[in-house]
């Protein structure tokens, strides 16, 4: 028989540690303890009751659950098995408290030979952990630890690392049969499933940054990680096809709500599917964490090995040491010491630097680019059309100014929104006719021959060059802002008169 004895112990810790969750439930078959008439009482069936009990109130969201809640519990379900008092009862629940958590508050261990590893090695678990306490009452309350959920669920014949996979499939087997209020149920597991995995991964992260300490650690850890984000990202598509299935559901039976029983179903199908988006979020939110654990996690336990392996390197032992006490050539000398010496550098000025970009920075340091209104040589079919709206607003301010020469532009801008000029404000080319004269003032109408905005000014000379000679526009501190959308700094127009009317 030829073959790799190795492979029979893959994972034999892991193996070890499940068959060690049992073992409390054997320790309390092992105890001796009778009724009120007599009979003896089947402990192994107390801790497994116990376990559904802390399982059933970690699903509910319960917290405050003791030794006395226990009792009562156990009183209730056993009532026609057993003839039990409080005081046997409050002995039954304290006895399977101690057994799945000690008193002494040290976790539960198994000693064990690793045959995968060759050497003896303990495992710890903790079925039961301790939520919080009453110091009033001096009362302490527990819930399910981990591995006490991963005992409860292997009852079910579950595996840990596909609960919520498992619990989608039966989901989509009782949304098919129309069982909402099952499947109310199942979403809950679901939930308690990724709360659960929500806080391996956060222990993952912190396991991660402190055990790395070589590199076949880190690239195991790295399959690890990898593991748990290709098996959410399968959750995650599987939750999307949930989604979409209860939307159609819910859909087909809006057209069949005809009595009171099926306005029911389809409260419970609006139920479902309030309960299936919040789970879906939470567990979408475990899956951008993993993601991130991917990213981030893995590079920070590679900065920590570096610095261990700083931290562990001795230079003089281990360069100069050799060096010296070994006649070794040059060539080898250089390359034993190329990782240790820096590239050289050295900072010169290239002479094309000047036709670069220069940038206008102010004290601040600060760059205050210069932006000026220009426009380009294939604009000459819109400049037609620009040209004949800046005559139409040339013609409108000397007529506002009647016998006046000098205006403001807020105040010209007021007049305008008194008259059916008003929708101007709300155009871009409004504005572009100030920039321009402002660019351009003073603008002496007698000598307008060249300028890149000719065609632009030319039909402002030709509407004020009979009556005016020149135009003056000063730009004001004020800003003004006539709509929303656009600003522009107050100005002062200013006509000089050619005769007087």
């Amino acid at each position: 028989m030829n073959f790799d004895y190795a492979m029979i112990f893959s994972q034999y810790q892991e193996r070890v540690k499940r068959m060690a969750l049992h073992e409390p439930l054997i320790q309390l078959e092992r105890k001796q303890l009778k009724d009120l008439s007599g009979e003896r009482i089947n402990m192994y069936d107390m801790g497994l009751v116990t376990l559904l009990f802390f399982f059933e109130c970690k699903l509910t969201r319960i917290q405050e659950t003791g030794i006395e809640e226990l009792a009562r519990f156990v009183m209730h379900v056993t009532q026609n098995q057993y003839t039990m008092d409080d005081k046997l009862a409050l002995r039954i629940a304290n006895d399977v408290i101690q057994a799945f958590r000690p008193s002494s508050g040290k976790r539960l261990a198994k000693v064990f030979h690793n045959y995968e590893t060759g050497v003896t090695e303990t495992i710890y678990y903790s079925i039961l952990k301790a939520s919080k306490s009453d110091l009033q009452t001096n009362r302490q309350y527990y819930e399910l630890d981990e591995d006490g959920l991963e005992l409860v669920f292997s009852t079910k014949e579950y595996f840990s690392e596909y609960q919520i996979s498992i619990s989608q499939m039966l989901l989509r087997k009782q949304l098919e049969k129309g069982e909402y209020n099952g499947a109310l149920r199942q979403i809950e597991e679901m939930q308690m499933n990724v709360n659960t995995l929500q806080d391996h991964i956060g222990r993952l992260k912190r396991e991660v940054i402190r055990n790395i300490t070589s590199e076949e650690v880190s690239k195991r850890y790295k399959r690890l990680i990898e593991d748990i984000h290709h098996r959410l990202e399968r959750e995650n598509e599987e939750f999307n096809l949930l989604a979409q299935f209860v939307k159609d559901t819910l859909v087909t039976l809006a057209g069949t709500l005809k009595e009171d029983k099926d306005f029911d179903i389809y409260n419970s199908a609006l139920r479902v599917e309030k309960a299936l988006n919040k789970v879906h979020r939470l567990h979408h939110r475990l899956f951008n964490e993993s993601i991130e654990l991917k990213r981030s996690v893995l590079i920070a336990a590679r900065e920590a090995l570096y610095h261990v392996g700083l931290q562990t390197f001795n230079f003089n032992k281990e360069i100069v040491g050799s060096m010296l006490s070994r006649p070794f050539p040059v060539e080898v000398t250089k390359q034993l010491m190329a990782p240790f010496l820096r590239l050289e550098k050295a900072e010169v000025w290239s002479p094309t630097a000047v036709f670069f970009t220069q940038r206008i920075v102010n004290r601040e340091g600060q760059t205050n680019p210069a932006y000026f209104f220009e426009i380009t040589q294939n604009e000459t079919i819109e400049n037609s059309q620009r040209a004949k709206i800046f005559q139409i607003i040339t013609e409108h301010l000397i007529t506002s100014l009647g016998h006046e020469t000098t205006i403001d532009l807020s105040d010209y801008i007021a007049l305008i929104r008194e008259t059916d000029q008003h929708a101007w404000l709300e155009t871009r080319t409004f504005y572009d006719y100030w920039m321009v004269l402002h660019q351009l003032s003073p603008i002496r109408f007698e000598s307008i021959t060249g300028e890149s905005h000719k065609d632009l000014i030319q039909v402002v000379v030709d509407v004020c060059k009979t009556r005016f000679s020149a135009l003056q526009v000063k730009e004001k501190s004020e800003i003004i802002t006539p709509n929303a959308r656009f600003a522009i700094k107050d100005m002062t127009i200013q006509l000089e008169v050619k005769y007087e009317l």
